[in-house]
């Protein structure tokens, strides 16, 4: 063997954390780096992250937990930890796991232009002897109907009114000119009696 072999071989098993990827574990609300997460890197304890977030993954490894109290734990392939950040949600902002599966992407908004536009106090048609129960118990949308009637009722006001910002506004410009008018009306009267003095 070469000594540069043997130099590269005794450097490397000093120096291990030169293979290694370094990986920063934040929190997914805050983005602030979370110290002392325990970290398996395909089962075998790596260790936990420093104060800044940091710990150093063996290269090659197929899959990482990282897990700490009051957050969710993540286990992430090594395909999935490319940009070296990892990001862990707290317990009380998350949900199990919920996977949903499509086989046909629709479009939304060629959804929304095939529903046509109802309004909110439109009442269904019905027959001379039929009766909707669940539409009298529904409270909320009483509820929504007079809030409806309110809002058209103060912008029927405001049609006729005006603009009530616009109106404070000049109100305003007009007050300051008469305070402008009565100081210079002062200022002349106290001047024209200092002259005469």
């Amino acid at each position: 063997m070469r000594l540069s072999t043997v130099a590269t071989i005794a450097f490397l098993t000093v120096h291990p954390d030169i293979l290694a990827q370094q990986c920063l574990v934040c929190d997914a609300i805050t983005r602030v780096p979370i110290r002392d997460v325990a970290v398996l890197a395909d089962g075998k304890d790596v260790g936990k992250t420093t104060y800044k977030g940091i710990i150093l993954l063996p290269e090659g490894f197929k899959n990482a937990t990282f897990s700490k109290r009051d957050y969710r734990t993540e286990t992430l392939y090594n395909q999935e930890v490319l940009r070296d950040t990892v990001f862990l949600f707290p317990v009380e902002n998350s949900i199990d796991e919920v996977t949903v599966w499509g086989k046909h992407l629709v479009n939304a908004n060629s959804l929304r232009k095939n529903i046509p536009y109802t309004a909110p106090d439109h009442k269904a048609p019905h027959g001379a002897l039929e009766f909707d129960f669940a539409n009298m118990l529904d409270r909320r949308k009483a509820r929504d109907m007079k809030q409806l009637e309110k809002l058209r009722d103060s912008f029927r006001k405001m049609d006729v009114v005006g603009d009530p910002i616009l109106n404070a506004y000049h109100e305003t410009l007009n007050e300051m000119g008469r305070k402008e008018i009565k100081k210079d009306s002062l200022n002349n009267h106290s001047s024209a009696t200092d002259s005469n003095h």
